[in-house]
């Protein structure tokens, strides 16, 4: 006998920021990856004509929007920062 059983569960992005949070930084490295692998499939048309890519562009429209939000917090900006300052002269 099998028995399905479903949850549904609504995902914020509270919700999903705090289990981000408690990833290690291998899962945090791997969650990125694969963002980035969707974010290749997905995006089709960018407002940036100058990105690289469609997704490249995506990147942009946040970055502009942490810099130029009320929303942003200059913690949210450091961490972006750090986390790029980290990744020069990495392997690609």
């Amino acid at each position: 006998m099998k028995v399905t059983v479903s949850t549904e569960v609504e995902l914020s992005v509270d919700v999903i920021a705090e289990v981000f949070a408690h990833l290690d930084d291998d899962a945090q490295a791997q969650f990125f990856v694969k963002v980035a692998a969707i974010a290749d499939r997905t995006y089709t048309n960018g407002p940036f004509r100058h990105a690289e890519t469609n997704a490249e562009s995506q990147w942009l429209a946040v970055g502009n929007h942490l810099r130029q939000c009320e929303c942003s917090t200059e913690r949210a900006r450091e961490m972006i920062r750090t986390i790029r300052d980290a990744m020069e002269g990495s392997v690609r």
